[in-house]
């Protein structure tokens, strides 16, 4: 009895450190507002802040609403990677006599 009575006043550990897509989200207003940017619901950006990763599909709206306000958002929180470099994929079409190691 004693034990569920301690985790109900305990609940779920909070984080301590915000993520960059807990700023992100906060810049945009919290939860809530972002929400209503992306016609979604408050549980799912929520759930965005625990991953720490923002689904792909709203990279675009995002992107534009922090751009209105100056500011910027780092494309790997949503899960994007930067393109590869020319170099990389001249030496990987090289035939193999030529490439150089």
């Amino acid at each position: 009895m004693t034990d569920k009575i301690a985790r109900r006043k305990l609940g779920r550990p909070r984080r301590e450190a915000s993520t960059p897509v807990d700023d992100v989200i906060s810049d945009l207003g919290g939860n809530a507002a972002v929400a209503r940017l992306l016609n979604s619901r408050r549980s799912t950006v929520s759930m965005w802040c625990t991953r720490g990763r923002i689904a792909p599909a709203h990279y675009l709206k995002i992107s534009q609403a922090l751009a209105a306000m100056g500011k910027t958002a780092d494309p790997s929180l949503f899960g994007i990677k930067p393109p590869r470099l020319r170099e990389e994929f001249t030496y990987f079409f090289m035939p193999r006599f030529m490439q150089v190691r």
